[in-house]
């Protein structure tokens, strides 16, 4: 990608998902929610990681989320005449502007909940797709 916008996500390897699940099943307390979260990582924070982890550098330029609104209407139709997916949609938007701060200290104090880095996380996954032969 060569545009990005502005804001954030809290991100969390899958295999600590599963694992909080588990946990939560065996030892959570019945009728209580439970959050299992990682690593709160602005995009260009991302990319940025992303860079260092792949060891080059993508020049990358920052789209002013109005902007990438407005043409968040027009994505879908754009996505259905040239058969792809649309890189952002008006809820892909949303999404990164809500409210990323987030907590599993409950699951962590209750069960044992833990998330490895984000670093780690995408270390792993740039090595399985290599092996998959996407990158």
């Amino acid at each position: 990608m060569k545009f990005y916008i502005d804001g954030a996500y809290d991100f969390v390897d899958v295999r600590d998902v599963s694992n909080g699940l588990l946990l939560a099943a065996q030892k959570g307390k019945r009728g209580e929610v439970y959050i299992v979260s990682g690593e709160r990582i602005t995009v260009s924070e991302l990319f940025a990681t992303l860079d260092d982890i792949l060891q080059k550098h993508q020049f990358k330029i920052r789209i002013p989320y109005q902007i990438a609104r407005f043409a968040s209407l027009f994505t879908p139709l754009i996505s259905k005449f040239t058969h792809s997916k649309a890189l952002f949609t008006a809820y892909s938007l949303a999404v990164l502007q809500s409210n990323s701060v987030i907590t599993s200290i409950k699951a962590r104090d209750t069960f044992g909940s833990t998330a490895r880095p984000l670093k780690k996380s995408l270390k792993d996954s740039i090595q399985r797709f290599k092996g998959m032969g996407y990158i």
